[in-house]
């Protein structure tokens, strides 16, 4: 589903954090570019330390971008930590309004891809 609108979280205007529910993630988007694979990412999966299936390749290389994760909710099924780099589907989630910075809020199933170091 996408999701145009921004949402204006007032408490967060007097320095409340933002904290998601459920499964969602909040993370801070690369610039909006569309990304394909960096080369990190590209050498971990030519390692097969990184599978992704090829159906999926195509798709992340033309609608794929990149996020740092700031906070995630208590039913995500999988591990995340603060400053964690992301690849999510690109018309993804809601923005979330944070005094003069836009965050991006998004489901876990929207999460295509964790990127780790060795």
């Amino acid at each position: 589903m996408l999701l145009t609108h921004i949402l204006f979280h007032e408490k967060a205007q007097t320095g409340m954090k933002i904290k998601p529910l459920n499964d969602s993630i909040l993370l801070r988007p690369d610039k909006d570019e569309v990304v394909g694979f960096s080369p990190e990412v590209t050498k971990a999966i030519n390692e097969k330390k990184l599978i992704i299936p090829d159906i999926v390749r195509g798709f992340i290389s033309k609608n794929a971008m990149r996020g740092t994760v700031i906070a995630w909710g208590k039913d995500c099924q999988y591990e995340y930590k603060e400053g964690e780099r992301i690849i999510f589907a690109r018309f993804a989630g809601a923005k979330v309004k944070d005094k003069e910075e836009t965050l991006l809020m998004i489901k876990e199933y929207e999460a295509l891809a964790k990127e780790e170091n060795d």
